[in-house]
């Protein structure tokens, strides 16, 4: 009887242990799952930062772009050196004679 009874102590040790090592394992594999997870996470985060990155840019090249075309039309109106004060469309102000008033 002595012999039977080590035999059923070494069977349930060893189930014991195989139990446990299951354990471990499948304790493993979920820590793997979640570091996988975690990193598309991360990963998805940083695609929506670069997106977010990209979409500014392309509204200050907007902006910019704005700002030149309403810059070039302001210019457009401007009278040029050459045209004559009198010109039809021309911004004309008070004119004075080098320092005489209009008396």
């Amino acid at each position: 009887m002595g012999i039977a009874e080590e035999m059923e102590e070494e069977e349930g040790e060893e189930e014991e242990e195989e139990e446990e090592e299951e354990e471990e394992e499948e304790e493993e594999e979920e820590e793997e799952e979640e570091e996988e997870e975690e990193e598309e996470e991360e990963e998805e985060e940083e695609e929506e930062e670069e997106e977010e990155e990209e979409e500014e840019e392309e509204e200050e090249e907007e902006e910019e772009e704005e700002e030149e075309e309403e810059e070039e039309e302001t210019v457009a109106l401007r009278p040029k050196h050459n045209q004559h004060t009198n010109a039809p469309g021309a911004v004309v102000g008070p004119r004075t004679c080098l320092g005489r008033g209009p008396w």
